[in-house]
């Protein structure tokens, strides 16, 4: 009995339609796993990860190890190495000075330097390298919000290409059905031949138009898998819509949120850190130093070694005034990021604001069509009526079907175009 209620269960969620919004979803999620945009601008959130830890290798010590072999028997050299391995004699000095024979020596030399204080740089340029990964993951996500956007662009291009193929199907149906007719009437001798080949003509050209229409239904499946990076069979999804839109609002969340205007302000935060890092090399530069070397006539041999150490200074006092060039190029590489903010902040007010007049357009446009929908309908059925009464020529009848197949068209693009102008203001102010 168990097993009968869980059999019946499953069977219940199989059969249960996948919720819109999951399917929208999957899309989505396919399309920031496999499409190759994102996958590339990923390389450059890891490429801007990879220089945090550049700027944070600069606190750490500079170690080198370095090691030479010499051979010589000029005079100064070779008293020099016999000086650094401890076998400088008296009896070198007086008996080898002049003519010496070669001498050889094996250098190792083991060195560390330590930043303590460059110029206070070190801070400010981790502080730019961490607000550029900040805002390369923004504009990642901004991709990422277009790609989003696209995907719905398609499956509403698909959507109405599905109206399309459901009114191409009903004329098609209808033309059958008016072939039937005349045919009938063509053999009572009602109808002229005439008007039986044109009844055909009609049929066979709505035939042709639905089977074009179904063609055209793979290219947005197609557009659907260079974003997705998967075939995906294309699903209605029921969008809505509501009609009460607060222009200032959304405004205001587009400015505070919208990603790409916050990597513009993630920006002129570094422009601007950039002006006190120029400031910043009329600053001293200090390194403590340490360096163990070690000189022996034979490889390893135990001679001399010593450890040096000491702290090195480095200031500035005229360099042909390119510190002061350099801050005022970054003084105005700063207002020129302070004037590009400003002006995508305009740019997206201006935006939200076509986008709301459009949408507002494409709603009178599809109250329209409503109404034209519904008189060319009426107009049709009488028509019809007339026909079948023998009292209408055929050529009449299909002129009605073309007008009420035309507006049936356009109010499927008005209904479409609606809902698209509507989620384009969310668009464009980062709801979306």
């Amino acid at each position: 009995m168990i097993r009968i209620i869980i059999s019946i269960i499953f069977l219940i969620f199989i059969f249960i339609p996948l919720n819109a919004s999951d399917y929208f979803q999957i899309l989505v999620d396919s399309a920031y796993k496999n499409n190759f945009y994102i996958k590339s601008y990923e390389k450059i959130v890891e490429y801007s990860k990879e220089n945090i830890k550049l700027s944070k290798s600069y606190f750490l010590p500079v170690i080198n190890f370095n090691y030479s072999f010499t051979q010589t028997d000029e005079p100064a050299n070779s008293a020099l190495l016999k000086t650094k391995q401890g076998k400088l004699t008296m009896k070198y000095y007086t008996e080898h000075m002049a003519n010496p024979p070669y001498v050889k020596n094996h250098q190792y030399i083991i060195s560390l330097l330590q930043p303590i204080f460059s110029k206070g740089n070190v801070i400010l340029s981790k502080k730019q390298a961490e607000l550029n990964y900040e805002a390369q993951l923004n504009s990642l996500n901004e991709i990422k919000r277009e790609i989003k956007f696209k995907i719905f662009q398609t499956l509403i291009d698909a959507y109405k290409i599905m109206d399309y193929i459901d009114i191409a199907n009903n004329i098609k149906d209808k033309s059958e059905t008016y072939l039937k007719t005349i045919t009938n009437f063509y053999k009572n001798g009602i109808s002229l031949k005439s008007d039986l080949l044109f009844a055909k003509y009609n049929y066979k050209k709505a035939v042709i138009e639905l089977n074009n229409i179904k063609n055209n239904l793979n290219k947005p499946k197609n557009a659907l898998k260079q974003l997705t990076g998967k075939y995906f069979e294309i699903k209605k999804i029921n969008f809505k819509y509501n009609e009460n839109i607060n222009e200032n609002e959304l405004i205001n969340y587009a400015i505070n949120n919208r990603n790409d205007i916050v990597a513009l302000k993630k920006y002129l935060k570094i422009s601007e850190i950039e002006i006190r890092k120029n400031k910043n090399e009329n600053l001293p530069s200090i390194y403590g130093f340490a360096n163990y070397e070690k000189n022996s006539h034979d490889f390893f041999d135990k001679d001399k070694e010593g450890i040096t150490f000491g702290v090195q200074l480095k200031f500035n006092i005229f360099n042909g005034f390119r510190n002061n060039i350099e801050i005022n190029k970054a003084k105005l590489n700063y207002l020129k990021m302070k004037n590009l903010l400003l002006e995508k902040e305009e740019q997206i007010k201006n935006e939200i604001k076509d986008a709301i007049i459009d949408f507002e357009n494409a709603k009178f446009s599809y109250d329209t069509y409503k109404s034209l929908v519904k008189s060319n309908k009426i107009a049709l059925e009488l028509s019809e009526n007339r026909f079948n009464q023998g009292l209408e020529r055929i050529t009449t009848l299909v002129d009605m079907q073309t007008n009420y197949k035309t507006s049936l068209k356009e109010l499927s693009q008005a209904k479409w175009n609606l809902i698209l102008k509507y989620y384009t203001i969310l668009f464009k102010a980062g709801k979306f």
